[in-house]
């Protein structure tokens, strides 16, 4: 991802599962918290409990969209050692 001055503006697609966000999408707000930096979600998503259900605001192709996703644990593959 790379930071927007509107939010996050994903470049990388894709998950261990289904992808949730697409290249070209702009992560606006996560819940009702904005998020116009990563640092800001790395923020919002390290106070949020594993298991919760978060909402992401997402402008996708001119609108707006609401998704859900579920906060899990970083795979260990992808844990820094």
């Amino acid at each position: 991802t790379k930071a927007n001055a509107r939010g996050i503006f994903a470049t990388v697609s894709g998950s261990l599962h289904t992808p949730i966000l697409r290249v070209g999408d702009v992560v606006l707000k996560m819940d009702a918290d904005p998020t116009p930096s990563v640092d800001a979600i790395h923020s919002l998503l390290a106070k949020a409990p594993i298991g919760r259900g978060v909402a992401l605001t997402v402008l996708r192709d001119g609108g707006l969209l609401l998704l859900g996703l579920k906060v899990s644990e970083r795979p260990p593959e992808r844990r820094a050692s």
